[in-house]
């Protein structure tokens, strides 16, 4: 029987059955699906939808009858007692294993489906493409419940099994940068199928050049360069691949400045897909151990991303920080409620962002500096744009930034003043700091 509940009563073991809305206020991708998880409920309650139907006979009904059914039964039957409660009442695993647990679960049946996606496609056997929508479903599913810890588990991959996984790690990145964007369900999975199928042109290297531990001579690299055209080449035989697929697979190694391969193409003659799949691939590449090199941290990686002048999209790269949550060490970003910050060292590279405020923008005033976890909760600040400091009249950006940087208790608001052009609101010291030289006398707050 299908029955119609407020959101407060969804539960563990109940199936919904659908979801008013719009596809973005569904937070899950396939709109008929059991509850296994809390986070899944968490999901359903943040994306603000306010009912759904659920079918009590493919899962369990409401304690109580405050829900309405379709059809009225003359007499429901009393609810046996449901695993969900006894759960409850027992010691949970801790939280992180669930997910972690959930996450290898994902990435093992991706790289398995992708590893035979290419078997197929390297042997000339008909080609399964049904595998590659499944993965970017699942995909797409596992972002929505924690992306954080799906990407940052997929950076640990080995070097043995690096191809597959990167092609599943592309996807996952895709899937998450379209999302931050706002684009269109269909949108989101052709690109996570596009991600997927990004370097497919690969598995025509040779082994010894893809895995070599040196340099690649010119010519090597010259063949590792083909993969590009014979992957796009490889993805036209086959009926039913999207043109993005072709798309990205074809210019994920062009640069906006003219630079890349295969055609040299300038920034505007770069599809958006592209574009996504540029960012997505070396950031991948670069947080990834490979047989030529150690994996770098996320934050270093993005650091170089950014400082990697005509290579990407510059808004497009920002928004992909966005997206994963990982910003340049040492940069100046604008928060949503108007504050400046500095980004500081993360505490591990699986750490949320770590921001150091110094100035209201909205009232003009330095602030006392402040270390902010930014969380992923709604109700938390988040990073908005990237911003020059000149902007707001700081007159040496770089000493500005490794003085904010400085432990906060050996910061003096009198040298931070002079670091300004402008007039600046300074709220006043309170009346018990009479000595300018004291400790006391190099502190304030925002009035």
């Amino acid at each position: 029987m299908k029955r119609e509940i407020p959101i407060d009563q969804l539960q563990i073991g109940m199936f919904v059955d659908s979801v008013g809305g719009s596809w973005f206020s569904n937070p899950f991708w396939r709109s008929r699906l059991k509850i296994k998880t809390s986070e899944q409920i968490t999901a359903f309650v943040e994306s603000g939808i306010e009912s759904l139907v659920i079918d009590t006979d493919l899962g369990i009904d409401v304690a109580d009858d405050s829900a309405t059914p379709d059809v009225q039964p003359v007499a429901p039957p009393t609810p046996a007692p449901r695993a969900s409660q006894a759960r409850f009442a027992s010691p949970k695993a801790p939280r992180t294993f669930g997910k972690r647990e959930r996450a290898a679960e994902t990435i093992d049946t991706s790289k398995r489906l992708v590893k035979t996606l290419f078997d197929q496609v390297q042997s000339g056997a008909a080609v399964d493409l049904s595998l590659a929508d499944t993965v970017a479903e699942d995909i797409c599913n596992a972002v929505v419940q924690d992306s954080v810890t799906l990407i940052n588990m997929l950076r640990l991959k080995n070097k043995d099994e690096y191809t597959y996984l990167h092609s599943v790690a592309v996807c996952t990145l895709m899937i998450k940068l379209a999302r931050q964007q706002r684009l269109a369900q269909d949108h989101v999975v052709r690109l996570g199928v596009a991600g997927l199928l990004h370097d497919i042109g690969k598995i025509g290297v040779p082994l010894d050049i893809l895995n070599k531990p040196d340099e690649l001579t010119e010519s090597e690299f010259a063949i590792v360069k083909e993969h590009a055209v014979k992957g796009a080449a490889l993805l036209r035989e086959l009926p039913g691949v999207s043109d993005c697929a072709i798309e990205v697979c074809l210019h994920h190694h062009e640069r906006m400045d003219g630079k890349g391969y295969p055609e040299g193409l300038l920034g505007p003659k770069i599809s958006l897909p592209a574009r996504m799949g540029a960012i997505c691939d070396v950031y991948d590449a670069l947080t990834s151990e490979r047989s030529y090199k150690e994996a770098w941290s996320p934050q270093r990686a993005v650091g170089e991303m950014q400082n990697w002048d005509g290579c990407f999209d510059p808004d497009l790269l920002f928004t992909f920080f966005q997206a994963i949550r990982v910003f340049p060490l040492a940069s100046v970003v604008k928060l949503d409620t108007g504050q400046l910050a500095v980004v500081m060292p993360a505490k591990t590279d699986n750490s949320p962002p770590l921001v150091r405020t110094f100035y209201d923008t909205l009232r003009d005033t330095i602030e006392q500096p402040e270390d902010l976890v930014l969380g992923l909760r709604a109700n938390h600040a988040h990073i908005v744009a990237n911003e020059d400091p000149r902007t707001w009249r700081a007159e040496d950006p770089a000493s500005l930034i490794e003085y904010v940087m400085q432990p906060v208790g050996t910061i003096n608001r009198t040298v931070l003043q002079h670091m300004w052009n402008g007039p600046v609101v300074v709220p006043p010291i309170i009346a018990s700091e009479e000595d300018e030289t004291s400790p006391q006398a190099f502190t304030w707050k925002a009035a």
